[in-house]
């Protein structure tokens, strides 16, 4: 993690309670943790709480304190929660694996916002989906892979739909 921090790189799993949530530690340790691990340092400075409470208000992250653990909010804020560990850093490469799984369609429009700003601001954004209407909503490019995870075919925004991405895949749309 280190290594690929300090090259730029984030991941946001969409597997937030196996993959993504550091479950025992406070919503204010979530956020700052890929800082930390960038700066390589272990003991929180005063600035750091401000910090995470203007990414968890940029966030309209839904929590009674930022010292309160991460089970205490909904799957949404909680996957909200994936992303804020991440903003603000100059990353060149974020991979999102199905970042919106189980989160309402409210929280799902908010992190759409928040990824097209960090594709604004230069980050490249790798969006692994089995949602397809998401994906043409939001790439420039599909690169589908078929149900054994081969490299199947390559979609344009010319050229998406949901019938395409269901004849590379092999998958229903």
């Amino acid at each position: 993690p280190l290594e690929a921090i300090r090259h730029g790189f984030g991941f946001v799993s969409g597997d937030r309670r196996g993959k993504g949530i550091l479950a025992d530690l406070s919503i204010f340790d979530n956020v700052m943790a890929a800082r930390r691990i960038r700066d390589s340092r272990k003991i929180v400075r005063g600035k750091e709480e401000a910090e995470c409470i203007t990414l968890v208000s940029a966030l309209k992250l839904k929590a009674g304190s930022i010292r309160d653990l991460p089970r205490s909010l909904s799957g949404g804020n909680q996957q909200k929660l994936l992303v804020a560990r991440w903003l603000g850093l100059p990353l060149r490469v974020v991979v999102f694996e199905e970042p919106t799984r189980g989160v309402d369609i409210g929280t799902k429009r908010e992190i759409y916002a928040l990824i097209r700003e960090m594709a604004a601001a230069g980050s490249i954004i790798l969006w692994w989906s089995t949602e397809n209407a998401e994906l043409i909503e939001l790439c420039d490019r599909i690169h589908a892979f078929d149900t054994e995870g081969k490299p199947a075919g390559e979609l344009s925004q010319t050229t998406f739909t949901e019938d395409g991405i269901a004849e590379l895949t092999g998958m229903a749309a």
